[in-house]
């Protein structure tokens, strides 16, 4: 598989939500990861963006909470999934691994069942038809995992995942941990140009939360 991660250097910080990271790089794409104690936490991110100051040097990582713990910064050549250019979007946080991270959904949801819209709010009806909440995926690949931190949830939360209109994956939130984090393995094809939605569909709502698709490329 094409793209690699060159590792550069690592940071401290303590007690804080927010970090900035001066990585002088003179780009807009690189590769982040959140380590508390010898844990990987990357479900812990909130956002990663180009600082207002020196969007080509330095990238301000939110948290979804006040942690403290180490960044690892590396320097990569992977051409990420929903990025329209490395000039207009923000970087999207990823591990060493051999998968790239797309479509950042976050919302609330409630006990009827809604789709969560990526940075915007959620939704009663599928929305794949409508523009200003398509998330189109950019390469066809297989999308692997769901990465997700909630505000509520449980073991059995399920969500359904919606390929242009038709759901595709059931998905039971089982790994959730007590910090209601975790990671679920799935198998779902893509091709470029399809429409991607996450949809609450039954056991304790997820409430506030983020969730990330991991896909590999084919």
């Amino acid at each position: 598989m094409a793209g690699q991660f060159k590792p550069l250097f690592s940071m401290e910080f303590s007690g804080v939500s927010s970090v900035s990271v001066v990585h002088n790089l003179d780009r807009m794409q690189v590769g982040i990861i959140v380590r508390i104690g010898n844990v990987v936490r990357n479900d812990l991110i909130s956002t990663i963006t180009p600082a207002a100051g020196d969007s080509r040097n330095e990238v301000v990582v939110q948290l979804t909470s006040s942690q403290s713990g180490e960044i690892l910064v590396s320097d990569t050549d992977y051409v990420f999934a929903n990025i329209p250019s490395p000039e207009d979007a923000a970087a999207i946080a990823v591990g060493f691994t051999d998968t790239i991270a797309c479509c950042p959904f976050g919302a609330k949801s409630d006990s009827l069942g809604k789709f969560l819209i990526a940075n915007g709010k959620s939704t009663t009806a599928d929305d794949s038809t409508k523009p200003r909440t398509r998330q189109p995926i950019g390469i066809t690949g297989t999308l692997t995992g769901l990465v997700y931190q909630t505000a509520d949830g449980s073991t059995s939360t399920q969500m359904k995942i919606h390929i242009n209109g038709s759901v595709e994956a059931t998905v039971v939130l089982g790994s959730m941990n007590a910090d209601l984090g975790g990671a679920e393995t799935i198998s779902v094809s893509v091709s470029a140009g399809d429409y991607v939605e996450i949809e609450y569909d039954s056991s304790q709502k997820p409430g506030e939360c983020t969730m990330y698709l991991i896909m590999e490329p084919s």
